[in-house]
């Protein structure tokens, strides 16, 4: 079994989202699974698509740029996906949605059928789905924004991986602190292990 943790945040050592990234390392491999960490900050990934990928986008090949043909490989082969991030004006960073143009395209997370048109999911290996986000707002005030990020991910990448059970961990109010705020904190980190680690 594969999982794949795409990580975006810019401060990837001393962060509370790298330390959930790492929990959420340990606990998929206490469930015994192959673990590959894609830390899109530190690949130096690009989000913007270029005018070239653009063009191809509608054609039987629109990856043009290897690193992004090596990402789309890896969630091809994997029957876990975790997405790991600080939500960002109620949404995803823009690195991670550059992430998902580029990388969930036509061959990878769809297909067309050629006759018809009509969508085709093209991530059927896949059966687990997991979003992980630390929130400045509080949980209230993400509901009422709708969550962008979450929606993605538990909704719309379901259509490209029908056969996925979708799970989502939020810590809300991250930037507290005090007693309370660092047993909460560390209270979540202990959660995300056990929860990536169940079958």
């Amino acid at each position: 079994m594969k999982a794949v943790v795409i990580f975006a945040h810019p401060d990837p050592s001393s962060s509370f989202e790298a330390a959930a990234r790492d929990a959420v390392v340990r606990g998929l491999r206490r469930r015994g699974s192959t673990v590959e960490v894609l830390d899109l900050y530190a690949l130096g990934f690009v989000a913007a698509m270029t005018r070239a990928e653009r063009l191809a986008y509608i054609t039987d090949q629109p990856i043009l740029d290897p690193m992004v043909a090596a990402h789309a490989a890896s969630v091809r082969g994997a029957h876990t996906v975790v997405f790991v991030y600080r939500t960002v004006n109620w949404g995803v960073p823009a690195i991670l949605k550059g992430w998902f143009e580029r990388v969930l395209v036509s061959g990878v997370a769809f297909t067309l059928d050629d006759k018809s048109g009509r969508f085709r999911p093209g991530l059927k290996q896949m059966r687990r789905i997991i979003g992980v986000s630390t929130y400045t707002e509080s949980a209230g005030e993400m509901r009422f924004f709708n969550d962008a990020g979450r929606r993605i991910i538990r909704r719309g990448l379901r259509l490209s991986a029908p056969r996925a059970r979708t799970h989502w961990h939020g810590l809300y109010e991250i930037d507290q602190s005090g007693p309370e705020a660092s047993k909460k904190r560390c209270g979540f980190l202990e959660h995300l292990e056990t929860a990536m680690a169940k079958r």
